[in-house]
Parts: structure tokens; sequence; C-alpha cells
């Protein structure tokens, strides 16, 4: 069984490119819960650790996460609001994010919640670094990490780059590289190695990386992805699409990752087993792209199969 950790959260997208027309349509949101919903999709029995508010978009949240054949066990509830995002999207389809999280739900996960989790059921379980802004869930964070990696559970490790949630960029790598202790595999944009790394030739980063984490898969947009370990290295273009909208991106390859390491036995070690992967995920990405929001283009095994078909 998969777990993902971190944000359950209303994201507002932008009906409209005119700031005179402000209309917006509401939708589930959060990086981890994303990876929840597409992973479910996929056949990978998933579960998330989140909190909202006892407030109607908690309400919506939790069913909508039904819906998506999540099992919300570890949702729990708070008196404080549920999170909310505002998402625009510039001409080029990329996305820009406004957020309302002043000591909101999800800022609120707790130590406490932890007690109520059977985390040694979980062969596989992701986090991101928005969790990790507030001290209350930064301590909830490591303290199921912790009971997580004792058990033998793969971690997996999105560090989101929402600079903006941060009181300055040190605070931000310093945040993800406290994060890196906990992490086998890393899923990272070629944009995030940069921002992390800005002094830093690119190979560089990916080396100082690699004394910490053994797996490291990274997105490069319409340029495909990447895998790197001390040992091996391989690459895999994407698809050609038309973007509407570049959110969730990250996410959806994430679930593929995910998928494919319960497909695998949980190996990662085979050159032509990774470039599957990186295919199979890049799929995942380039066609979260064709529609407006995260979750809204859930391919099914056989539109995955027939594009990796006519892209061989």
């Amino acid at each position: 069984m998969f777990l993902s950790i971190g944000e359950l959260l209303i994201d507002f997208f932008s009906e409209s490119s005119s700031k005179d027309d402000l209309k917006y349509s509401a939708n589930l949101g959060g990086a981890p819960a994303n990876v929840a919903v597409r992973t479910a999709s996929l056949n990978v029995k998933s579960f998330l650790y989140s909190k909202v508010g006892n407030d109607f978009f908690g309400d919506y949240l939790i069913e909508k996460i039904r819906s998506f054949k999540v099992n919300s066990e570890y949702i729990f509830r708070s008196n404080s609001k549920t999170t909310l995002a505002v998402v625009s999207l510039s001409e080029t389809k990329e996305r820009s994010f406004s957020f309302y999280r002043n000591r909101t739900a999800d800022t609120m996960m707790s130590k406490k919640d932890i007690e109520k989790i059977d985390y040694t059921k979980f062969k596989v379980a992701h986090f991101g670094s928005l969790g990790l802004v507030s001290k209350n869930s930064r301590d909830a964070h490591y303290a199921l990490l912790k009971k997580l990696k004792k058990n033998k559970a793969i971690i997996t490790f999105d560090p989101n780059l929402r600079s903006d949630l941060y009181k300055n960029i040190k605070d931000f790598r310093e945040t993800i590289f406290e994060a890196f202790d906990f992490v086998e595999i890393l899923k990272i944009s070629e944009e995030e190695i940069k921002y992390l790394f800005p002094k830093i030739p690119y190979n560089d980063a990916i080396k100082i990386i690699l004394r910490k984490i053994p797996h490291i898969f990274i997105t490069k947009g319409n340029k495909g992805s990447e895998y790197y370990s001390k040992s091996l290295y391989v690459s895999a273009n994407t698809i050609s699409v038309d973007v509407v909208d570049t959110t969730g991106a990250g996410d959806a390859f994430m679930s593929g990752l995910i998928y494919s390491l319960f497909k695998n036995d949980f190996k990662l070690e085979n050159g032509s087993a990774i470039k599957n992967i990186l295919n199979f995920s890049n799929i995942l990405g380039a066609l979260a792209v064709t529609k407006k929001g995260a979750v809204s283009c859930m391919p099914t095994f056989e539109d995955i199969t027939n594009i990796m078909r006519l892209n061989k």
C-alpha cells in the first residue's frame, strides 16, 4: 500500500486571463493529494495523511478524495480553516500561486495524528516541501517519516518550488536539505535544481545530491526526464502535446514512478526497466497538461500503452 503525506487544499483556477473578469472554479489540490489521486487511478491502494477544516471546503475535499478511491482514514479535521490557493496562468500556460495559508488546517498536522496511523502497512510513502513550512506540520512529517523509514518503507520526495511560502531562499534550501535525510528516491525538476544550487554547475549539483539520496529522477518539461544513481544514467524523451495548464504535471509523473515501484517489486537496478519507468511517467506528465486542473486528465492503461507503442 501507498501513503501520501501533506497538504489537501482547494485550488481556485482562473476562468479568464483578463484581470477585469475574475471568475474562478474550485478544485481539489495540493501536490501530495494529487499524487494520491493519480496513484489510486493506477490501481495502487492509496492513502492520504492530511488535515482539513471543519468547514464546507473540508467536507468537499474529503468527498472528492473518496470519489477518486483514495482512503481518507488519515485525513483529520481541524477547527482551523481549509487552505486555499489561487492558481493563475501566464500566456505560456505556466502557473503561479497565491496561498491563503495562515494557520490553516494542513499547517496544523501534528505528532498526535501519528499515533492513529498504522505506518507498518505501507511499502512506499511520499511527501513534498509545503508540509514542511510550519513547525507543527514539519514535526509531524518527520515523526511519521522516521517510523516509516524504520519499517523499511521506500520514501519519495518532491521539493515543490513555492518560494513565496518561505521567508527567504536560505530557509527554503535548508528545509529541503534537511528533508533529504529521509529520502531514498527524489523527484525534482531541472528548474528546482538550479534554484537550490544557483552557483553550482548542473552535474556537480547532482553529484552533491547523490551523496545523500541514491536515486534521482529529474523532470525537464518538454525535454523529457532523466534518472541518476552513482552507477547509472538513463534519459527519455517525452511526447508532444498541446499545453493547456501545467498544474499537476510533476505530480502525474510522480504517480507513474510510484506505480512502477510496485510493478517492479521496488527495484531500481536495471537500465532498461528505468527507461520504461521514464517513458511511462513522461506520458502521464504530458497528458496532465492537456486539460485545466491537476487531476482532470486520468488516462487509462490502454491509453498509455497505445501512446508508448506509437512512440517507440
